[in-house]
């Protein structure tokens, strides 16, 4: 059996099972009264053909030590190491189970996931753009369990991006809630620290999952985050605003929803946009993000548009917009940046056909001038971009001025 770095043991059972990248594999109980100290029967939840699988609302996760990781083990090993592990647990504890119990998050916990959302926010999240959002993934982030309870989440997607013209992927940190009853332990020992640590220290870093990290807090989210030790501010996204333009902008450019047989030249824009932005770092952009993203989003419509030159056909860049009511939003472009002036003016049209006064945008504030131009107003958005400070993280310092982040870019535009 190959080891994954997490093992997890039912603290009310004493039946453990260990994270492989298959799944789970049952074993047979690791330490006894760790059962007899639990207020929580188990419950079965399901039975397959070779063996049942038993969960607890009290689950004990620990990390399987470095020098078993990755490799074949015998279930009787992995057994021996988890007790040992648990034994250790309940010494240092005195006997007690710890307050916060840390675990990672998958499709198994998305109803409890759903709930603290609730609980947080005040309002429902579709299911629909839950699985859309974390479709695929093994990890949805890292959580914290109170006596059984959900109480904070720490959320992470991967992207691929164009890091100083080398791809990488990135993950981008979402979802970060916290149980409104537990919000008052804005401490290293409180529930949000112990998701948010548990989450960086295994998955991003030089030598982990995720070279770089990247997200679109708040300033109460910033400044808690900062106070902490997580982050370090290295931009700030602004909002562009421009009055509607009745005039066309070009008479040699044409506007036309972009197709899937046009999949190649939207490929070439990225690439395009890339090499332009070869000392940045900026998301990819390519058909098949924009697709994703955009054309099978669960819960927003957007509309997305190929410009191209009428006479030749040549690709000129994608834009990609949403009616808000009021306002039409520039949610995100692919096309070399020198072009941005005239497909501001073509989204500035698009708001006056639609019978918008005005068009917005999101952009990291390095591009701001470049996207006012001299018509735009520039204001702050209120979003911090952070850089995530952990062992083996990329120093602030580097990508400092970095980021291009529009508000495609987010989760929740």
């Amino acid at each position: 059996m190959r080891v994954s770095h997490l093992a997890k043991t039912d603290a009310a059972t004493g039946c453990g099972q260990t994270a492989t990248r298959n799944g789970f594999t049952h074993y047979c109980p690791v330490i006894s009264h760790l059962a007899a100290r639990s207020k929580h029967p188990s419950v079965q939840i399901g039975t397959s053909p070779r063996t049942p699988l038993m969960r607890c609302s009290r689950i004990l996760f620990t990390r399987i030590p470095a020098s078993i990781y990755g490799t074949v083990c015998s279930p009787t090993t992995v057994r021996d190491v988890l007790k040992q592990m648990c034994e250790r647990v309940l010494l240092e504890s005195k006997g007690k189970l710890p307050k916060w119990l840390t675990a990672w998050a998958g499709l198994a916990d998305e109803t409890e996931l759903l709930a603290l959302f609730r609980r947080a926010f005040g309002q429902d999240m579709d299911p629909a753009l839950w699985r859309w959002k974390y479709q695929g993934l093994d990890f949805y982030g890292a959580l914290v369990r109170r006596e059984g309870r959900v109480v904070a989440f720490y959320g992470g997607i991967p992207r691929t991006v164009s890091l100083f013209g080398s791809q990488a992927t990135a993950v981008q940190i979402g979802d970060v809630m916290v149980d409104p009853g537990e919000r008052g332990i804005l401490t290293r020992r409180g529930p949000f620290f112990q998701a948010a640590s548990h989450y960086l220290q295994h998955r991003v870093g030089l030598r982990q999952n995720f070279p770089i990290a990247f997200g679109f807090p708040s300033q109460r989210a910033f400044r808690l985050g900062e106070h902490l030790g997580f982050y370090a501010k290295v931009g700030e996204i602004m909002r562009i605003e421009w009055p509607a333009l009745k005039a066309w902008p070009s008479p040699l450019l044409r506007v036309r929803p972009l197709s899937a047989s046009q999949g190649p030249a939207a490929d070439r824009l990225w690439l395009e946009m890339a090499a332009a932005l070869s000392r940045q770092i900026v998301g990819v952009r390519n058909f098949a993000y924009l697709k994703h993203r955009y054309l099978e989003h669960p819960t927003i419509s957007y509309r997305v548009f190929m410009v191209s030159n009428r006479l030749s056909a040549k690709p000129f860049g994608i834009i990609v917009v949403r009616d808000e009511g009021e306002v039409l939003e520039l949610v995100d472009v692919a096309a070399p940046p020198e072009r941005l002036p005239t497909l501001v003016k073509i989204v500035r049209r698009l708001a006056w056909n639609l019978g918008k006064p005005k068009a917005y945008t999101w952009i990291t504030a390095q591009y701001a001038g470049l996207f006012a131009g001299e018509t735009g107003t520039v204001l702050p958005a209120g979003i911090v971009v952070p850089a995530f400070l952990w062992q083996q993280a990329m120093p602030p310092k580097e990508i400092d001025g970095h980021w291009w982040l529009m508000s495609g870019d987010t989760d929740f535009h």
